[in-house]
């Protein structure tokens, strides 16, 4: 085969990226509201939801595979409660990296599979406790986490019991497939080795458990080198030390200054509020 024409076949293929979680969704009519900061429950909106929600415009690409590339005009309702923009970015870029959406998946499938996955995550933080998990100085997960983490698993049991009680064997056994492949899905993560990307999804994670501190950082117009000082002392390492335990334990090596530079582009490309560059800040009282 001709070189130019290899080449051409190459990158047809690339641009047949996977579909996205807010592009299945989208395709499917369903739209979640996500209980909890991380891991957070997805609960189905009800259209006839007594919240008063606030309609705005929203560009959904959909990587259509007949049609790959084509943009999709999506209007969703958020209620006036919801959560800022940059947050559903965030659990969309994890979910699209740890919970790959498999080829003629269902709606029922992905529900089943994020409630495994999340089932999964959070039964090893309660069991472990999970070397992941953000905790105290002592190594013990902090009490308000644990109540919420039982919340979380209390959930996970409820919609099982839901589908086994309610739907037919034949539709429950394919949930339970589903939940199956969350559960696969979140032990293959866990045995990851240290990267970019290891420590890129600890990064979104600490964004999400502590969105209400970087909200309030946010509105004292914080600076991405201060956000990043609240993640890294909350994101954690494989062996469960911090990252700012480990920056103190190795105050010559370059992996702080990494390690922000990191959090600044997340934080740029999330699309999470910095005061703008070259002017005073103001009301701000982080450090």
């Amino acid at each position: 085969m001709p070189a130019a024409k290899m080449r051409e076949k190459t990158t047809t293929k690339t641009k047949r990226t996977r579909l996205k979680l807010s592009g299945f969704l989208a395709e499917h009519g369903v739209h979640y509201k996500w209980v909890g900061t991380w891991p957070a429950i997805p609960m189905k909106r009800n259209s006839l939801e007594t919240t008063t929600p606030r309609r705005v415009p929203t560009m959904v690409r959909m990587e259509v595979y007949k049609a790959p590339g084509t943009w999709v005009e999506h209007f969703q309702e958020v209620p006036p409660d919801a959560p800022p923009e940059w947050v559903d970015r965030i659990r969309e870029r994890i979910f699209d990296t740890v919970l790959p959406l498999k080829k003629n998946m269902s709606i029922e499938h992905l529900d089943a599979a994020l409630f495994g996955y999340i089932y999964a995550a959070v039964s090893r933080k309660l069991a472990g406790i999970d070397d992941s998990a953000p905790g105290t100085a002592d190594g013990t997960l902090d009490e308000e986490l644990r109540k919420n983490h039982v919340s979380t698993l209390d959930a996970c049991r409820a919609r099982v019991a839901e589908v086994l009680a309610d739907w037919k064997v034949s539709e429950a056994a394919d949930y339970l497939k589903g939940f199956a492949y969350g559960i696969e899905c979140q032990h293959r993560e866990e045995s990851w080795i240290l990267s970019a990307t290891s420590q890129t999804l600890q990064i979104y994670k600490a964004l999400l458990l502590y969105q209400h501190t970087v909200q309030d950082l946010t509105k004292k117009n914080a600076t991405a080198k201060e956000i990043g000082e609240l993640i890294a002392n909350q994101a954690v390492m494989s062996g469960g030390m911090t990252y700012a335990k480990y920056f103190e334990k190795n105050p010559n090596s370059e992996a702080k200054e990494v390690f922000l530079k990191t959090v600044q582009k997340i934080i740029e490309r999330m699309g999470i509020p910095l005061p703008p560059r070259g002017r005073p800040r103001i009301n701000s009282d982080t450090r």
